[in-house]
């Protein structure tokens, strides 16, 4: 299963992941980018139903993501290179790592969890299947000028959305997989122009 990068989306994976598992249905593997990065984390590291809905919706999570010299990092971002952002991501990376149940992705307990990301250093998406979660789920969900790159290793990552919004096509080949559950969440937009009926059943849109 894979949950795909959306903007701010993370009850709506959450609730997804939770309906599924009422319904029996339990992913063996799973992959996220973005904000589905961060679900598919929290899941495959133990974290199901009442669990899983109070991680995405603690208010702390949110907050973690709010940092005081976000103002003073305005000026200098837009004049800056490719990948900075006001907000570094430290105060989240802290959050996840004291409440994510494991710390290192081939941990994971619930389901096998890979990452989606795309690589800055080599200009292209990556899937991560090893290594610690949290610095990849913020690296996952850093999109510039609001987060910046996250530096792992020597090399700079931003969101995995940029280069594959859902992730799954390192599952294509794999012969323990039969069945893939996409995820996405799509935002309607809004209705611009007027309105005027055209038939009983309804408004029509210009």
């Amino acid at each position: 299963m894979t949950l795909q990068s959306s903007f701010l989306g993370f009850s709506t994976h959450a609730g997804f992941l939770n309906a599924l598992l009422d319904s029996g249905i339990r992913p063996d593997k799973i992959s996220g980018a973005s904000s589905g990065a961060l679900v598919a984390s929290a899941y495959a590291g133990g974290l199901e139903q009442k669990q899983l809905r109070d991680f995405v919706l603690d208010r702390k999570l949110k907050k973690s993501f709010l940092e005081w010299l976000t103002l003073f990092r305005i000026p200098a971002v837009f004049g800056a290179y490719l990948g900075q952002g006001v907000v570094s991501g430290q105060g989240a990376l802290k959050h996840l790592r004291a409440t994510l149940p494991v710390s290192r992705i081939e941990d994971s307990t619930n389901a096998t969890l890979s990452i989606g990301v795309t690589n800055l250093t080599r200009m292209r998406g990556q899937v991560i299947d090893q290594g610690e979660v949290a610095p990849y789920i913020i690296a996952s969900c850093a999109v510039a000028p609001i987060i910046r790159a996250q530096k792992i290793d020597g090399e700079f990552f931003l969101d995995g959305g940029f280069t594959d919004s859902s992730p799954f096509e390192h599952w294509i080949d794999d012969p323990d997989i039969d069945t893939i559950i996409i995820h996405n969440i799509e935002f309607d937009p809004p209705v611009t122009g007027n309105c005027t009926p055209s038939n009983p059943a309804g408004p029509t849109r210009r």
